[in-house]
């Protein structure tokens, strides 16, 4: 038998939506439908992770009404959603342009850093890259399988490689085609991804080099 979500919502608010679900059931490759003032999400070949993410996307698409950015943090599975009270909560803090907000999910405590574009765990959990997107615009994997990310100057006989949570957050930086600052063995960089190039504190070049391993 195939799984089936279920979701209440208004009539008005869905014909309002509509353009969005269509998307989530692009993006997911599942099957929304509308009856009876609920939405059923079907699925087929897709697997419970992303039927799952499915979901989520359109709880919050309901509840703001296709109108507010959704917020993404980076797992080892690709991006997942915020929950809507944990999404309000940093949408409020970002609009207002407050660098750093703490966020306390299923009892673990977060701080979400704007200025880097990461959430980071009390704990010393590696830190997760972020992302903010409309609804339902779902950014791809962070980092694709065996991609990586090295630095090199023209002296060295061979380039180095990034830090796992570096080569996130420079796969991020390069899909949204932003430059970004890093810190490698606490000296601080800063990455210009358009020109694929990096300088440190002492104005030192360094030469970006993205490769399949």
């Amino acid at each position: 038998m195939e799984a089936i979500y279920h979701l209440y919502c208004d009539e008005q608010v869905a014909a309002k939506i509509s353009e969005s679900v269509a998307q989530i059931e692009k993006n997911f490759g599942v099957k929304v439908t509308y009856s009876n003032g609920q939405f059923f999400i079907a699925r087929s070949t897709v697997n419970v992770f992303q039927h799952q993410q499915a979901k989520h996307a359109l709880i919050g698409l309901i509840k703001r009404g296709g109108e507010v950015f959704q917020w993404f943090w980076g797992s080892a599975n690709g991006f997942v959603p915020y929950d809507p009270t944990s999404n309000h909560f940093i949408e409020e803090a970002y609009s207002k342009k407050i660098p750093e907000v703490t966020l306390n999910i299923n009892n673990m405590i977060y701080r979400v850093d704007f200025t880097q574009m990461i959430q980071k765990s009390i704990s010393g959990v590696v830190p997760r890259p972020i992302c903010r997107l409309p609804p339902v615009e779902m950014p791809q994997r962070i980092l694709r399988k065996n991609e990586v990310w090295c630095y090199a100057m023209e002296k060295w006989k061979k380039p180095k490689i990034f830090p796992n949570t570096v080569i996130k957050r420079l796969r991020l930086a390069f899909e949204e085609k932003k430059s970004l600052d890093i810190e490698l063995n606490n000296i601080p960089y800063k990455v210009d991804i358009e020109n694929m190039k990096m300088t440190d504190s002492q104005n030192r070049v360094y030469t970006l080099i993205r490769k399949s391993n």
